[in-house]
This record gives structure tokens, C-alpha cells and sequence, in this order.
């Protein structure tokens, strides 16, 4: 059964998340990893999230449907892309949203 890595809800919206701590730059993502997600938050009617905490820099997150795919059957998400495309902890949860140029 598929099932991400946190499930969070405040009765009024639903985050379904998978999350990773790296020390390098770029996070890789399997095509089933993916596949897992999507299906639980569909069939939960949950939002789908990837979290990555890069080392030094903290968690971004990134929704499913913004993910890179990858030259292969693979997703990634670099440093790069997760500061000008993902959002901090406090903008997932809707405390505040960061002005990007």
C-alpha cells in the first residue's frame, strides 16, 4: 500500500508528504516513489508534497506536479530549483508568502 513518509491535516486541507535529508545539491526520485505518492494523495484527497532538507540550507518543499523529470525514468530536485520553485516550511503551512524576483 502505497504511503508517504507524513501525513498532516488541519481538518480543512491535507498534506501528503514525502520527505529527504541530503548533504549534496540534488535530490533524485525514483519513477514508483513518484507513482506511490500520487496515488495516496488521490486516493486520500490529500495534497502531494516532496520535502527535501539539504544540509545548511533547510526544507523546501515542492508540489508532485512541479517535480522535474530527470533524463531517465527518474525526478530530481536540485538546491537551485527548490529555492526559486519550492517553498519554506512557514509558506507550506500559509504563514507567509516569501516575494520572489
Amino acid at each position: 500500500m502505497p504511503s508517504p513518509d507524513l501525513i498532516a491535516s488541519n481538518g480543512k486541507r491535507s498534506l501528503a508528504i514525502e520527505c529527504k535529508s541530503i548533504k549534496a545539491t540534488k535530490q533524485y526520485f525514483e519513477h514508483d516513489e513518484i507513482q506511490q505518492l500520487r496515488t495516496f494523495s488521490c486516493t486520500f484527497g490529500a495534497e502531494p508534497w516532496i520535502g527535501v532538507r539539504f544540509d545548511n540550507e533547510g526544507w523546501y518543499f515542492v508540489h508532485l506536479d512541479n517535480v522535474p523529470p530527470t533524463k531517465g525514468d527518474s525526478f530530481g530536485i536540485s538546491l537551485d530549483f527548490a529555492k526559486k520553485n519550492g517553498l519554506k516550511f512557514e509558506e507550506l503551512i500559509g504563514e507567509f508568502k516569501q516575494e520572489r524576483l
